[in-house]
């Protein structure tokens, strides 16, 4: 049930948040009082925080980049000491990344709600920030369908979808509570219970109204269910729009007066996609691809001979990421005897680990993940799939560590083998390893790189490309599984 739809109402705001706002602080409290908004305009129009520090005595942080409207703004708040406008463009990184603005403006304040309304590269902000707010709302595009998962390139003027928002949020730990027409409200996961609700799940929440569907007669002739929400009415302009995990050529057409202009208008755009829609469906689906890549693994079983086959010894040290049942670990150990460090942070695989290897006083099992840092996260669970990049109805929230620190304190000098197998978090793990010099304390890698994670090809490479400086590879299987041995020095 959307259980806020009730208290949709405008101060300032377009589609209702100001009163959602009153809501949801009614239930969770508000501990600072200190929201931040941008791009902020003049303070007041169409602004989701307004009211707060207008009429509720919160302080607030207020960015703008247009010069123009920054004078504007700080006209606007010139009597409130509590509010401080702050004129820049919003970056996800550098000087004038939001992180960097609060070191700057307000170092140490908790965060109550932050508000992201920039027209475009709102996912960016929201990917790369470190501070937690504990409300968050952000703009989505709501003329994507709900299924596709589309993040346009940086400084487009287009926006994200409502699944590709939904999935980021959910990776760093908060869920969803509210959806109005153009914004998503989130809550930090820890925080969810004070709201005294359900769950929500976006197919709840998602509003369909601004979708417009292309369908076509028997004959051919082409019709729209609606006129587009956004569109341009005087005239057609060519051109492509990029994404970041997508490229589809388009066109903006107009309703003119004439229907027979209106038909051609349709057709051209039709001929301008049909080409592409062609390609996308004799694209290979991920199934498919994968079912091939792992051929020439199977044939070797490799499971049973590459993935097992080192020279270790019973005073090796192994390190498993990704323990799952444990059965890699077991077969490692029947083979050489070795010392083994399993990581396994879903708590029942972790259980199951622990009890079989109870009366083994060299593997230790540790309910805890490696990452590149310290945090708890939402994973799905999904067997020996379980990932945080997955979406799935069974979740629970996980503990990693930060790798690096972790073996230091641990006293971990060397490590013989590491096998990593976490569902796209390998990307993150060797990263860390590879920044902070451990990577050359390993004498051999066996990871499993996954393609499902964004920008999983150029990563892998990066990554690829710095351990050859360090190892060389034994075995590699793309998308399946490789090995690095360290250079003999």
């Amino acid at each position: 049930m959307n259980e806020f739809i009730k208290y949709k109402k405008n101060i300032t705001s377009q589609w209702g948040e100001d009163e959602i706002i009153q809501e949801i602080f009614k239930r969770i409290d508000a501990k600072e009082k200190f929201c931040i908004e941008f791009g902020a305009w003049d303070g007041k129009h169409l602004s989701n925080v307004w009211n707060l520090w207008h009429e509720n005595n919160w302080s607030a942080l207020l960015i703008e980049g247009d010069e123009k409207k920054c004078k504007d703004l700080e006209n606007s708040v010139s009597v409130f000491p509590k509010v401080k406008p702050y004129c820049a463009y919003v970056q996800k990184e550098g000087e004038n990344s939001l992180d960097t603005i609060l070191t700057k403006t307000f170092p140490n304040k908790e965060i109550d709600l932050l508000s992201i309304d920039i027209d475009g590269n709102d996912y960016y902000i929201l990917e790369t920030l470190l501070a937690k707010p504990r409300v968050i709302i952000i703009e989505y595009n709501p003329t994507i369908p709900l299924h596709l998962e589309l993040i346009q390139k940086e400084d487009q003027y287009f926006g994200s979808s409502a699944l590709s928002i939904y999935k980021l949020a959910y990776k760093k730990g908060y869920k969803l509570v509210h959806m109005t027409e153009t914004n998503m409200f989130f809550i930090i996961g820890n925080e969810f219970s004070k709201l005294q609700i359900d769950e929500q799940t976006l197919q709840d929440m998602f509003i369909t109204k601004h979708l417009t569907y292309l369908m076509t007669g028997y004959d051919g002739t082409p019709v729209l269910t609606q006129i587009p929400t956004y569109n341009n009415i005087l005239k057609i302009t060519k051109r492509e729009i990029h994404f970041r995990n997508e490229k589809l050529p388009t066109i903006n057409f107009s309703i003119h007066k004439s229907l027979r202009s209106y038909i051609k208008n349709v057709i051209i755009f039709l001929e301008k996609i049909i080409f592409n829609i062609s390609i996308f469906l004799k694209k290979e689906t991920t199934e498919n691809l994968q079912a091939k890549r792992v051929v020439p693994w199977f044939k070797i079983a490799g499971d049973k001979t590459l993935r097992l086959n080192y020279l270790l010894d019973s005073s090796s040290i192994v390190v498993d990421v990704g323990g799952y049942e444990g059965q890699w670990s077991s077969d490692i150990f029947a083979k050489y005897q070795c010392n083994i460090h399993i990581f396994e942070p879903v708590k029942s695989f972790f259980e199951k680990i622990k009890e079989r290897f109870t009366k083994n006083d060299k593997i230790k099992v540790h309910n805890i993940g490696l990452s590149n840092k310290n945090t708890e996260l939402p994973i799905s669970l999904l067997n020996d799939s379980s990932s945080l990049f997955k979406e799935d109805t069974q979740n629970e929230y996980i503990k990693v560590v930060d790798a690096s620190v972790f073996f230091k304190e641990q006293n971990i000098e060397n490590i013989d083998l590491i096998k990593i197998n976490i569902e796209g978090g390998e990307y993150d793990l060797l990263e860390n390893l590879i920044k902070n010099g451990y990577i050359s304390k390993i004498k051999n890698i066996q990871v499993q790189f996954h393609d499902f994670v964004p920008d999983a090809k150029e990563r892998m490479i990066k990554i690829q490309e710095e351990l050859g400086k360090t190892h060389h590879i034994t075995y590699q299987y793309e998308f399946v599984w490789e090995n690095w041995e360290i250079n003999a020095k």
